[in-house]
């Protein structure tokens, strides 16, 4: 049943990354290439800390996943010359908090590495990165988040309604693995809600309300 729901979410997560390159490349978004490379480099520490955490393979698979992928459209994006510095007072404090919280995991995680905790220590510290972690997708998610409320028509609702699909199945997968700890949930909870908070903005009825109400923006399809 586990690698059921694992496997599905995998599915589901690399699903959406597809539908979300093509309607890239199809200019009917405007992804963020800032918020995918710091969405990759922090997802590659949830896999390396769940690993740590003994997290079973299905637990692991979806971070995997969106890692690479997400590396990927960042990559996709710094080649098109679409990369840029984020310019609203919001999105640079953004910005500076996950650069702050990344240097705190780091700085734990070289604790961690060279093995200068002692084993009740070496618990503390990887909880304290994992919950780094988190917080610090929800930062990278303030600058993705204010740009759709701006600007909904430049994301499209479905791949991340798939997204917290995906993130739901995680969670689920999470709870019934043998090996679950409060901390592993943090991860998956925490981005259904994020990922579904864009999904909520970029909907069609969300979309036709604020071009009522004057939004511009590129209109879906």
């Amino acid at each position: 049943m586990l690698w059921l729901l694992a496997t599905l979410s995998g599915l589901v997560q690399v699903a959406a990354y597809c539908v979300y390159f093509a309607k890239s490349r199809a200019h009917q978004i405007n992804p963020n290439p800032t918020s995918w490379l710091m969405w990759s480099y922090g997802t590659l520490f949830v896999l390396v800390l769940e690993c740590d955490r003994d997290a079973p393979l299905q637990v692991l698979l979806l971070p995997a996943v969106c890692a690479l992928s997400s590396l990927a459209i960042a990559f996709l994006c710094w080649r098109s010359g679409t990369l840029r510095w984020p310019a609203g007072l919001t999105d640079k404090a953004a910005l500076s908090s996950d650069i702050a919280l990344a240097f705190a995991y780091a700085g734990a995680w070289l604790l961690l590495v060279h093995q200068l905790l002692s084993p009740e220590g070496r618990e503390v510290a990887v909880v304290f990165i994992l919950v780094c972690v988190t917080l610090s997708t929800f930062v990278t998610f303030i600058p993705m988040v204010h740009h759709t409320w701006d600007h909904p028509g430049e994301e499209h609702w479905l791949p991340w309604a798939m997204w917290t699909l995906a993130y739901g199945l995680l969670g689920v997968t999470t709870l019934m693995s043998d090996a679950w700890t409060p901390e592993l949930m943090l991860y998956p909870i925490n981005c259904v809600l994020l990922h579904g908070a864009v999904a909520y903005l970029s909907r069609p009825n969300f979309l036709r309300a604020r071009a009522i109400g004057g939004m511009t923006g590129p209109a879906h399809p």
